[in-house]
């Protein structure tokens, strides 16, 4: 039964687990293969809770880097507001 879902962008790939680019690590169950993703990819993966509470994988796939959340520009980037542009 998956219990939840990431979409994110994949840091390092173990063995044993990954960890995203905002450091969670997700644990792969034993005797699960993936294909060798590169580092920076964007990734959903489909997740279950074990007995300890930690995240296992069910599934992962790469994922159109539009599905991420983008932030908004910081107020202190628009340059446009000290009169000058960069």
């Amino acid at each position: 039964m998956v219990s939840g879902i990431v979409i994110g962008i994949l840091k390092e790939q173990h063995a044993d687990h990954i960890i995203l680019s905002d450091s969670s690590r997700v644990r792969l169950p034993d005797g699960l293969v993936l294909e060798r993703f590169p580092s920076g990819c964007s990734v959903t993966v489909l997740y279950r809770l074990d007995d300890t509470s930690e995240r296992v994988v069910q599934s992962i796939t790469r994922s159109a880097a539009s599905n991420l959340r983008h932030l908004p520009p910081s107020p202190a980037s628009d340059h446009r507001r000290w009169g000058y542009s960069p």
